[in-house]
């Protein structure tokens, strides 16, 4: 069996040896059911930004032939959390291994040909390199500084500006009560999450991943610990079911990963996965005072990703529209989860006074669209749970990134393809975000969640 392979061979040379005379590789595809004789090699569940980016680098790096298949209830993405983000990418946050991911990805965004089919053109993701700008009063400052500089050792690339350097560079913001600013200078800035998860998917397609429109509803494993789980039931729009064997898993339903835990038999060993949808609004406006406004300044070029101290954001979104949003600070203010309808009363109350406030002209504003997504929010520690399932040595899970997973895809497919192919993390040690620091109750914060 490949998995036993894996265990004994630390790398896919090694496999090439060993598999050369058997075929691994099967075919599958929308329209055909795969029989209970047949077998795949790694079934990845979930196929968002995450479990795309996973299935794209292992095909793009393995020596051998795996038969790698994707499976997504949701083909048409309308409710995944990778659509409906606003396609941020920053290095201001706390953790080294979340400013190494994002560069990561900015590295990638850079040398986008690298996704590139033959003759076609180069896929274009609308990458927009123009900075955060976090904010900090008084109180905020001290955790601010010092995570610049964490920022500033790993790699990324910002500046520090105090108050009057704030004004000067960005005179249409209105300082008051802040006390410094970190912007960035590059690698920083957004793109389209819909475009960049095609081009991956539209690669990795073209490298020999299958995509599967089906759900997962259930797993047949044996409970004892480190026993492998080798058999998935999926459900086919047609509502027909069939049982898969696969050799490796991959788990990355996002927020859907609680029910793939209780389909794992979390809950009959008690451990609760803290992975949870929390439900965020994005607001488009149009404020076309703005420009008129700041006649002498190319704004249009020079608008950052504005995160204010109070957690709203905002960012350029053509020529005179915006979007913006909030996390909201405490649970009273958490939306309901029940469905993905806008409560526009929230960017009323919670969002435009301090938009105002910050930039004057945004007093009079207009509200043009606005929708709702879930974040596969880690109520633990904010952070991924990374790395081999605890129990089930076949098993690796990819999931809770709390509204960053986006900006940490191309990442994360890269460091799973390692640690499935060679056994290890390499160009990012990503072994804290594993199961352990979990079930024996040993957060690691990430400070800086928007």
């Amino acid at each position: 069996m490949l998995l036993r392979i894996f265990n004994r061979f630390q790398t896919t040379n090694q496999l090439l040896l060993l598999v050369s005379k058997r075929k691994i590789s099967i075919k599958i595809n929308d329209q055909s059911l795969i029989n209970n004789e047949q077998r795949i090699d790694i079934a990845i569940f979930g196929g968002g930004i995450i479990g795309t980016s996973i299935g794209y680098f292992i095909k793009d790096n393995a020596s051998i032939n795996l038969g790698v298949t994707v499976f997504e209830k949701d083909p048409c993405y309308t409710r995944a959390s990778t659509t409906l983000s606003v396609g941020g990418i920053r290095q201001q946050f706390s953790l080294p291994e979340n400013i190494q991911m994002s560069l990561f990805t900015a590295k990638f965004l850079q040398n986008i040909q690298q996704l590139s089919i033959l003759d076609q053109p180069i896929p274009d993701v609308a990458y927009q390199q123009k900075g955060y700008l976090t904010l900090a009063d008084s109180q905020q400052m001290k955790i601010l500084k010092e995570n610049f500089l964490v920022q500033k050792k790993f790699g990324a690339s910002l500046d520090w500006l105090n108050n009057e350097q704030l004004t000067q560079k960005f005179p249409w913001i209105n300082c008051n009560g802040i006390d410094a600013g970190v912007f960035g200078t590059r690698n920083e800035g957004w793109f389209d999450p819909y475009r960049l998860l095609m081009a991956i998917k539209h690669k990795a397609k073209f490298l020999g991943v299958q995509f599967v429109h089906a759900n997962v509803v259930g797993f047949h494993h044996q409970r004892d610990d480190r026993k492998k789980c080798q058999k998935v039931i999926v459900q086919y729009p047609d509502g027909n079911q069939i049982q898969i064997k696969f050799d490796i898993g991959v788990v990355c339903t996002g927020y859907d990963s609680k029910q793939l835990a209780k389909y794992l038999g979390y809950e009959q060993r008690q451990i609760n996965l803290p992975i949870e949808p929390r439900k965020r609004y994005v607001f488009v406006f149009d404020c076309r005072n703005f420009d008129q406004n700041q006649s002498s300044i190319d704004c249009e070029n020079h608008f950052p990703f504005l995160i204010d101290k109070s957690g709203v954001y905002c960012r350029r979104e053509g020529r005179s529209n915006f979007i913006c949003g909030r996390s909201p600070p405490t649970l009273v203010e958490e939306p309901e989860i029940d469905n993905l309808d806008v409560d526009y009363s929230y960017f009323d109350q919670f969002i435009h006074p301090i938009l105002a406030e910050r930039i004057p002209c945004f007093e009079a504003l207009k509200i043009k669209s606005a929708w709702a997504g879930f974040y596969d929010y880690n109520h633990f520690d904010q952070n991924p749970i990374i790395g081999r399932d605890p129990f089930y040595s076949n098993i690796y899970w990819a999931a809770g990134f709390s509204g960053h997973g986006i900006q940490m895809g191309p990442a994360i497919g890269n460091a799973m393809m390692e640690l499935i192919l060679n056994n290890r993390f390499e160009t990012i040690n990503l072994d804290r975000f594993g199961w352990p620091r979990i079930l024996e109750n040993r957060p690691l914060k990430e400070q800086n969640i928007y």
